[in-house]
């Protein structure tokens, strides 16, 4: 995605990988998952700001790796 983000001068997929990185090492103290993971999750996390018309931000990203735990619990 070619998006630049307003705040920082990131495009939306540096955001989100900047932003689920710190979540995982910084926050939550662990390591990365692997890449496919990742990847997977940076799309899911696009579609729900498209399906929620929502805004791709800190809060949302960070918000959104629950949401996909959960749905990766519950398939």
């Amino acid at each position: 995605m070619r998006e630049v983000n307003d705040t920082d001068e990131l495009t939306v997929d540096e955001l989100i990988d900047d932003v689920v990185t710190r979540g995982f090492i910084m926050m939550l103290g662990i390591k990365m998952p692997h890449q496919g993971v990742t990847d997977h999750l940076s799309s899911w996390i696009k579609i729900k700001a498209r399906k929620q018309q929502e805004a791709i931000t800190e809060d949302f990203i960070l918000n959104q790796i629950t949401t996909y735990i959960e749905y990766l619990f519950e398939r």
